[in-house]
């Protein structure tokens, strides 16, 4: 009895640690997360965008070395694609040689012509044992064929994806280049890994230099943004509207001219 219980005493006190560790272990993770987050919001622009770009070279490296591989099946495919081809023509050979020797004994059938009975018994196997082979090659090389098309389509997703991933980091770093005109800070936050990373880069980054513009256009409306000494406004970005309304002004003067 007494050892029941001392059994049943540690099954709690082990199921208590257990919880205790498990509570412990989710409360640091929690703790972990927050101290990435804010170590990640102290992290300069610059730097992001350099990560960003570092991503989105790692990017050509994988499309590279996934090049690489399709290449090697793309080997291996046109040799068993030759492999089936001479099969294929072993086969029309070995099919005439049936059909003749066949004829032959057919016109000899009393006498049984044991040597053509035996050539086309032989004829009969190897074309059996052909078919069988051609079968499972042709069922390879279709799914080698389907393989190396799917592999080209997915190379080409990404390529499109990191395109459009390198032209918003170029976007990007217009913008940084112009929040440093300004003279605003950028905390940014941002994460990486390769094109998933990357984006999340990019996203956040966005997010940080729409702050630091909405952030210049404050300071500019309450007048925290004038140069020191000769009491002038730093120079003003134009407007989308206002550069239309130039380009809208600039073609009617042309038409004029003309």
């Amino acid at each position: 009895m007494c050892k029941k219980l001392c059994i049943a005493v540690g099954a709690v006190l082990v199921g208590l640690l257990i919880i205790s560790f498990t509570s412990v272990g989710a409360v640091m993770k929690v703790k972990w997360d927050e101290t990435q987050k804010y170590l990640d919001s102290k992290v300069p622009p610059e730097a992001k965008l350099k990560q960003l770009n570092g991503e989105i070279d790692q990017i050509d490296k994988d499309i590279k070395k996934n090049l690489d591989k399709i290449a090697s099946m793309q080997v291996e495919c046109n040799k068993l694609d030759d492999q089936v081809t001479k099969l294929r023509d072993q086969q029309t050979k070995n099919r005439d040689e049936i059909v003749s020797l066949k004829t032959t004994l057919q016109s000899d059938v009393k006498s049984g012509a044991p040597e053509t009975v035996r050539k086309l018994e032989s004829a009969v196997n190897s074309y059996e044992v052909r078919k069988i082979e051609l079968r499972n090659k042709e069922q390879l090389l279709a799914a080698k064929k389907e393989a190396i098309e799917l592999a080209h389509q997915r190379i080409g997703q990404m390529r499109e994806q990191k395109d459009e991933l390198r032209l918003t980091a170029v976007k990007l770093e217009a913008r940084l280049e112009q929040a440093k005109l300004s003279r605003v800070e950028d905390p940014v936050n941002m994460d990486d890994s390769h094109l998933k990373k990357g984006q999340a880069i990019a996203d956040d980054l966005d997010r940080q230099l729409s702050k630091a513009e909405e952030k210049a256009k404050l300071f500019e409306q309450y007048g925290y943004n004038t140069e020191k000494g000769n009491g002038k406004l730093a120079p003003k970005t134009k407007t989308a509207s206002e550069i239309l309304d130039a380009a809208n002004k600039a073609l009617e003067d042309n038409k004029v001219s003309d």
